[in-house]
């Protein structure tokens, strides 16, 4: 009975146990099955409220838009700021495209994008802005324009270039646009030039990490006008920000070395550029692609005026190859003291920049050797007044020449002509069939020396002018008329005839007459060719 009982009771507690075990499995396998559900949910939900908040959170893109000269250093920049490789760049065509992703100031998400603009450096393609700059955009643009530090004797005149060009589309574009708009954008620029306060730092002299959320905050429309513009500030307002870039300062120091820079000079650049951006509320900032000298510091500038991020740094001055002036950091007063301490090149604020910094006369002389020399016109009438004398002398040349021409072609005629009438009058030797020579005419020789036929009589002899002249004609024309009279009867001159005739004094004829005879003489040619 004992070990009947004992093995009863075992069998039960095992079956209760058992029981009990499958139950807090059950239980468990059910527990899990819960938390597996709530997990799928709450990942999905997280995955869902961070779409909708990066949604939220995503800022219409906006447009920079790069303008200079060419070789200015605008596609090396880019490739800098986008971190493309310098040494594999290809030069864009025209008005060239690309973008640069903007994220948040305390993460890395993408909240937007920056549309990067690039116009080759020929003012010939300035109607492409239109591409770049529109009435629906023109709110979110900001113009960067380029200098070639390299050259900085051009720097100004590239820098008023590119400002009007950029001036004149604005302009162009305002009549689309409504004028609440550029009213509004305008008074955006006001807004931010007054704005500005220099970044707060610690006592290491870094940004204070507290700051590092804080956004720009634009003044109120009663504080505006509580506060005014510096003097000459934004007296250009074309309503878009302007950023210039003085690139490749890295050749400064070549500057030194090969046409004498000092720091005068460089310190005299950049303060005369100062200025021009004061007038058109711009920024200032020198870089360097190849030593990647403020390359970061621009896009953080770009960031801050486009976005409203903290302003990445405070005016820097002292390194004449890193300049940074952010838009309202400025004043005309602030240039003139830089310019009364550190200026030794001249003592004139506003003497011209070209007077100042110019071209080196080595580089003028170049220049000038390979240029063609350029050739002006003479006026006509002062041409003409030179060279009457000129023309009088070959007109009078050309008379005389034609007018012997003339006579002697007509010396010619009649001495052909009397040949051939006394060739037909004279005898000819009759020949027999044992004749071996062929007959030959006797031409008949006269020692009057005035025949016609005689070279003398009819060559104008010298002193004797006009008359000479006439008598060559008249014995010409008679002759004429004495075979055309004799023609009508078939009946040949003799010599003696002609020798008589041509002794004969005779009356000077008419032009009537000469113009007839002439006639005559053309149709007997013909006559005689045919």
């Amino acid at each position: 009975l004992f070990f009947f009982s004992k093995s009863w009771l075992n069998h039960r507690f095992h079956r209760r146990f058992i029981s009990k075990m499958a139950s807090e499995n059950d239980k468990r396998e059910e527990n899990i099955e819960n938390e597996e559900d709530t997990s799928n949910i709450n990942l999905w939900e997280k995955i869902l409220s961070e779409a909708s908040r990066s949604v939220s959170d995503r800022v219409e893109s906006s447009n920079a838009v790069f303008i200079g000269d060419k070789l200015s250093g605008k596609t090396t920049l880019l490739a800098r700021v986008q971190g493309l490789d310098i040494s594999e760049l290809k030069k864009g065509v025209a008005l060239d495209y690309s973008f640069i992703e903007v994220s948040n100031a305390d993460d890395e998400d993408s909240v937007s994008r920056i549309n990067i603009w690039q116009l080759e450096g020929d003012s010939g393609y300035s109607d492409l802005l239109k591409f770049a700059i529109t009435k629906e955009n023109i709110d979110r643009t900001l113009v960067v324009i380029t200098l070639d530090m390299s050259q900085p004797w051009n720097a100004l005149e590239s820098l008023k270039k590119w400002l009007n060009i950029a001036q004149k589309h604005i302009q162009n574009l305002s009549q689309q646009v409504p004028p609440g708009i550029i009213d509004e954008i305008k008074s955006n620029q006001v807004n931010d030039f007054l704005s500005y306060t220099e970044v707060s730092t610690t006592e290491e002299g870094k940004n204070d990490p507290s700051l590092k959320n804080v956004v720009k905050k634009r003044k109120t429309a009663e504080e505006l006008a509580s506060i005014p513009l510096p003097e000459g500030a934004l007296s250009e307002n074309l309503g878009v920000p302007i950023v210039v870039v003085g690139c490749k300062t890295d050749m400064m120091v070549q500057l030194e070395k090969e046409y004498s820079y000092k720091e005068s000079h460089f310190e005299y650049i950049q303060q005369y550029l100062r200025r021009v951006c004061l007038q058109y509320g711009a920024a200032l900032i020198y870089t360097s692609a190849k030593k990647d000298l403020n390359c970061e510091l621009f896009l953080n500038y770009l960031r801050h005026r486009l976005y409203s991020h903290p302003l990445p740094s405070n005016p820097q001055l002292l390194e004449k190859e890193s300049i940074f002036i952010p838009s309202g950091a400025d004043s005309i007063n602030k240039i003139r003291v830089d310019f009364k301490e550190n200026q030794t090149l001249t003592n004139d604020f506003d003497l011209p920049f070209e007077d100042v910094i110019s071209i080196p006369k080595r580089l003028q002389n170049a220049e000038l050797s390979s240029m063609d020399p350029i050739a002006v016109a003479e006026d006509d009438q002062e041409f003409l007044i030179k060279h009457r004398e000129t023309l009088e002398k070959e007109e009078a040349k050309d008379k005389e020449k034609n007018k012997s021409g003339f006579l002697s072609s007509l010396q010619k005629l009649g001495g052909t002509v009397e040949q051939e009438e006394a060739t037909a009058t004279a005898p000819t030797v009759p020949t027999t069939a044992a004749s071996s020579t062929p007959p030959t005419a006797v031409k008949p020789t006269s020692t009057n020396p005035t025949t016609p036929t005689s070279s003398a009589s009819l060559q104008p002899t010298e002193g004797k002018g006009d008359a000479n002249d006439h008598q060559v004609l008249a014995n010409f024309f008679n002759s004429l008329i004495h075979k055309d009279r004799t023609t009508g009867t078939q009946k040949k001159p003799s010599a003696a005839d002609l020798s008589r005739a041509s002794a004969k004094p005779t009356t000077p004829m008419s032009r009537e007459d000469i113009a007839k005879q002439m006639e005559k003489l053309k149709q007997q040619l013909n006559n005689k060719s045919t």
